[in-house]
């Protein structure tokens, strides 16, 4: 199967350690935002916008505080401000990160952090560039991960096709004080390295946004994972089962959703499971055709939201769930596949919406010919 068109993936992890720069506060980790990246205290968020720069929003209202095209793609929130990177002009293979102060004034650029000269930061046909952001001691790691492939119309021969496969992956270690970059090739791992008696534990299967995963998650100082008994009458139930990281043992399981075609989504940074029963609205009681949204570290129930078939990206944050769903925008000029996404925000108490604004597009490119 050919693919056509490049996706660029920009992940931002909530797990964080301490830093000189964030002064190595907990409560300094960034929070996970559909389409950006939320200030600690989930008051304020930083999405990438429409056309092509950052906006600064109200979390409880949803009203815009502040934009800026200093920077393109926001990464963390470190002591009030925002560390985003941009494209170098004129250079595919290339960023600069940013940190920005009060109203999206520039503080620091970073040197250029370079890629393979073969890797694409924007939309290209044949591309795909993965990017998954930290911050410790002071500075930004992102670990990154590029491929190409061939990707025009009709099947060429074998070898064509192995010329234009390509694969690169590594981190770059920027300073956020002096806007020093270290490109290194070894990576450290993203996640804490589990006990012997752990390492064989997997999970129920669970969608991620991108991806069908079989990994635990470890949330806080608790190694999770999905499971699932099969009852009469064509049920399931679903469990959450746990394990102390630190001595290994085994918590007590805990039981999250009985239904029929229970579909679970966990959220990017590990800390929520959102599940759905996956049949049509006339199959359900009223007001099952809903997400119930569970804690991964306690199993404890959060809340439960009206189902929409169109939703994204999600994730809880505070007394609001927020979803990435289409919408009725008009697409962006040279963009006629383009899809125009807003950021919802529902009550996680209640389900109601509260307020919804557009975000940047998904972008997709015309098939070759």
């Amino acid at each position: 199967m050919m693919r056509f068109c490049s996706c660029l993936t920009l992940t931002v992890l909530a797990c964080v350690a301490p830093s000189a720069f964030s002064g190595g506060a907990p409560s300094d980790k960034p929070v996970y935002l559909p389409g950006g990246v939320a200030a600690p205290d989930g008051k304020i968020g930083y999405v990438a916008n429409a056309t092509g720069g950052i906006d600064a929003i109200n979390l409880e209202t949803g009203k815009l505080l502040w934009d800026t095209k200093e920077a393109s793609r926001p990464l963390a929130v470190v002591r009030k401000q925002l560390v985003a990177w941009s494209a170098v002009p004129g250079k595919t293979n290339m960023i600069r990160i940013s940190v920005l102060g009060e109203k999206g004034k520039r503080k620091l650029e970073s040197d250029a952090v370079v890629f393979p000269d073969w890797v694409s930061v924007g939309l290209t046909h044949g591309r795909s560039l993965a990017a998954h952001a930290d911050i410790d001691k002071g500075n930004l790691l992102l670990r990154w991960e590029a491929h190409a492939f061939y990707a025009g119309g009709a099947p060429p021969p074998p070898e064509v096709v192995r010329a234009a496969k390509k694969d690169a992956s590594g981190m770059a270690r920027i300073n956020l004080e002096s806007g020093k970059v270290e490109m290194l090739k070894a990576t450290p791992p993203a996640s804490p390295v589990l006990p012997k008696e752990l390492g064989k534990v997997t999970s129920r299967q669970y969608w991620t946004g991108s991806n069908w995963e079989t990994k635990p998650v470890v949330v806080g100082n608790i190694l999770a994972a999905l499971d699932q008994q099969v009852l009469p009458g064509g049920k399931q139930k679903l469990l959450l089962k746990r394990w102390d990281l630190k001595s290994g043992k085994a918590l007590e399981n805990v039981a999250l959703l009985e239904g029929k075609e229970l579909w679970p989504r966990v959220q990017p940074d590990g800390r929520i499971v959102f599940v759905h029963q996956a049949l049509v609205k006339e199959q359900l009681p009223p007001g099952d055709y809903a997400w119930w949204i569970f804690s991964l570290e306690t199993g404890r129930q959060m809340g439960k939201v009206p189902f929409d078939a169109g939703s994204q990206e999600m994730a809880v944050i505070g007394p609001r769930v927020f979803f990435v769903v289409p919408s009725a925008a008009k697409r962006p000029p040279g963009f006629p596949l383009a899809q125009p996404r807003a950021l919802r925000a529902l009550d996680l108490g209640t389900g109601k919406a509260i307020w919804e604004r557009p975000i940047e597009p998904l972008r997709r490119l015309m098939p070759l010919p």
